[in-house]
């Protein structure tokens, strides 16, 4: 509007912090989008904060660190940063490394960022003794850290949850994104069309980039976790 910062001052603090990931080299994985019988502001509410997980997706506390959460203010916009591969501080002790193994590959499974055959990598080299974390930073490091040269080491087991104000809210890892978007639909306080994207750094193989597809039923998602959130 008349008035207004520029766009590139209004997103320097996101774009600032997204640099590292080479985000402008992902590949469209998956690209749903439907309408939701809420306003558009409702819809993104769920995945605002970390509080949620515990009570509405219990089954991946094991494998991420909600306690250990930094939340920063980035002007107009907002990011949380959480640590993947080791159980919440509310389970930590009475959880067994198969466990966190277990809960970690189900995650990479449901967003559509591992086959069946990685999988089967994956739990064969769990057998040798390594934890998830180092395992998994091993492999996310190997795999990536040639495209990816100015992302700190630490980084590539940390999820980068970013909100941009006012409708967009995604994850961003080492590699990978899902992201949202929410946004009226037509003059209807009480519907919203709503997206759910993939992306996917190709890292040196070949992805075919998914195109958008339109979803009727609103209860479908394409991973469990975010029909939780419903």
């Amino acid at each position: 509007t008349e008035g207004g910062p520029a766009f590139d001052d209004y997103i320097k603090p996101v774009a600032d912090g997204l640099a590292p990931f080479e985000l402008q080299e992902y590949k469209i994985r998956f690209w749903k989008s439907t309408i939701m019988k809420c306003n558009w502001k409702t819809a993104l509410e769920a995945f605002e904060e970390v509080y949620h997980t515990l009570g509405t997706h219990p089954q991946i506390m094991k494998g991420m660190d909600d306690v250990g959460t930094d939340y920063e203010l980035l002007g107009e916009h907002s990011r949380m940063i959480v640590t993947n591969m080791i159980p919440s501080a509310r389970y930590r002790g009475n959880v067994q490394e198969r466990e966190v193994m277990e809960v970690s590959i189900e995650g990479l499974l449901d967003f559509g960022l591992a086959d069946d055959e990685e999988a089967a990598y994956l739990a064969n080299l769990a057998k040798e003794g390594k934890t998830t974390r180092d395992m998994f930073l091993d492999m996310t490091y190997g795999a990536n850290s040639q495209y990816m040269p100015k992302l700190d080491k630490e980084k590539f087991l940390q999820v980068h949850h970013y909100t941009i104000f006012p409708n967009i809210c995604f994850n961003q890892m080492a590699g990978a994104f899902v992201g949202l978007l929410s946004r009226p639909n037509g003059n209807d306080p009480d519907s919203c069309i709503f997206d759910v994207i993939c992306l996917q750094h190709p890292a040196g193989k070949e992805i075919e980039t998914a195109e958008r597809q339109t979803v009727t039923d609103p209860n479908y998602y394409r991973c469990v976790v975010m029909a939780e959130n419903q």
